[in-house]
């Protein structure tokens, strides 16, 4: 039976808002002295699963267990001592759903300690309220349309908004060699604009959700066009970043650079936004215009917005890299054949020249020297590409000994030297060539394909075959 007993105190199921109260309470400085004592059958299956959520609690959280048995299952009750006062609540109000008995509990309770909860229920839904801002902007930023900016925006929104951490002003300033550089900034520029807002705030409502429709990707803040030039030299950012956490430093402690270009004027917060182990830019928000300290719940706020951020960016640079290898082609560097077909499907209706290279006797040359040598060969091919092309052409290897190149020009002489310079290159340092088909067509899909039947041309006549498809 202790064992039935000891199972079900285990699987007793205590919801994310009682643990919130109880790790609250356990975590503060107030001197309360809470303890349960429980009246129970022995019969296991009799007791209230309230009951058991009690039991759990006074085990797991307060560290004293006192059980009482009784023989009937009606005179189960829950006793509760908060200091000297005495609460009881008996076997019917424990039969009620926990919402119901935790309602009870708390308006059974003395003015004093419904205030002293109070406090933690108000903390805990500005908490919810944050964590519901912060889910919309995660799901907004899952958009594939939306830009970086934006998210930005939005993070630093929750920062700086009324129904977020309600920071005056919020910076992001990024990381560029031995200096930070103003990136963004949200937050009025003055006293003025301030009061103006404040006043605005007071007659509508506005949510995450409004300022997500209405914000544009040209959007600048008028803060941050009044510190666009700010740069910070690194060391005195950095001394500032003990670890990667918020910190709140004094504003007599600031270095005077920081100070001016901002015009600090108050004690600020500082977070570090990390992209793996390197620091690429940190978050400085203040209370510039309200001169109000720094409190608990904007810290909170401050630090939960700033890491989202951290890990949308990581994100997006992980997603940006894996999506580049997805895109090259590993042996030779070039983009891949998919990568092509993905530039077709963005830019076929424009007047382009197209180049299908063939290399020939490949083949033969594998068959000779082996696989690892024509390796070898594909990889110093794709590089002397690479190294005779402009910066706005487009190289890709196509597959096996083909590769393709888009040169952005309407000039079939421009392709023409250009594909020259890369044969005499490789005939010069590989002793091969190869055989070119090159068409200009304002269809880029058309291009490819004649390009890929002129090949065939070309290797019989040994010339570049041109074409300008009308």
């Amino acid at each position: 039976m202790e064992c039935e007993f000891e199972r079900r105190i285990k699987i007793a199921y205590i919801d994310s808002f009682l643990l919130y109260i109880l790790q609250s309470i356990k975590e503060s400085n107030i001197d309360i002295n809470i303890r349960f004592k429980l009246y129970i059958t022995r019969n296991s299956n009799d007791v209230p699963e309230n009951l058991y959520r009690a039991w759990r609690i006074s085990k797991y959280y307060f560290d004293n267990e006192c059980i009482e048995y009784v023989s009937e299952k009606d005179e189960q009750k829950l006793v509760i001592f908060v200091n000297d006062d005495r609460f009881e609540f008996d076997y019917y109000s424990l039969i009620k759903d926990l919402k119901e008995l935790l309602f009870e509990i708390y308006t059974s309770l003395s003015e004093k300690y419904q205030k002293f909860l109070f406090n933690y229920f108000y903390d805990g839904l500005k908490v919810a309220q944050l964590l519901r801002n912060v889910s919309v902007i995660l799901n907004y930023a899952l958009r594939p349309e939306v830009s970086m900016e934006t998210i930005i925006y939005a993070m630093l929104t929750g920062i700086t908004a009324g129904y977020g951490g309600a920071f005056n002003r919020c910076f992001m300033l990024v990381k560029a060699g031995d200096e930070y550089r103003l990136f963004k900034g949200l937050g009025p520029t003055d006293k003025k604009e301030a009061h103006d807002i404040w006043e605005t705030i007071e007659t509508i409502e506005f949510t995450i959700e409004d300022f997500l429709k209405n914000i544009s990707e040209k959007f600048i803040s008028k803060i941050e066009e009044k510190y666009k030039n700010v740069k910070i030299k690194a060391n005195a950012m950095e001394e500032l970043l003990k670890d990667f956490s918020v910190s709140i430093i004094k504003e007599s402690s600031l270095h005077e650079s920081l100070k001016k270009e901002l015009e600090i004027t108050t004690d600020i917060a500082i977070l570090p936004i990390r992209i793996g182990d390197n620091i690429r830019a940190v978050l400085i928000a203040d209370n510039k215009f309200d001169r109000k300290p720094i409190n608990k719940y904007q810290i909170l706020t401050f630090e939960f917005f700033g890491k989202q951020l951290s890990m949308y960016l990581e994100n997006k640079e992980l997603f940006g890299k894996l999506k580049i290898q997805s895109l090259t082609d590993p042996l030779t560097g070039l983009e891949n054949r998919r990568a092509l077909e993905e530039y077709l499907e963005q830019n076929n209706r424009t007047t382009k020249i197209v180049a299908f290279i063939d290399i020939n006797d490949f083949k033969k040359m594998n068959d000779t020297y082996g696989h690892e040598y024509g390796d070898v060969v594909l990889k110093k091919f794709a590089g002397f590409i690479r190294e005779n092309i402009r910066k706005t052409d487009r190289a890709f290897r196509y597959g096996g000994d083909e590769f393709v190149i888009v040169l952005d020009c309407e000039d079939l002489k421009i392709a023409q030297r250009i594909l020259e310079r890369i044969k005499k290159r490789v005939f010069e340092f590989l002793k091969i060539s190869f055989a070119v088909g090159i068409v200009k067509s304002s269809n880029l899909r058309s291009a490819l394909k004649i390009a890929d039947q002129l090949v065939y041309k070309s290797k019989n006549s040994g010339n570049f075959e041109m074409l300008e498809e009308r």
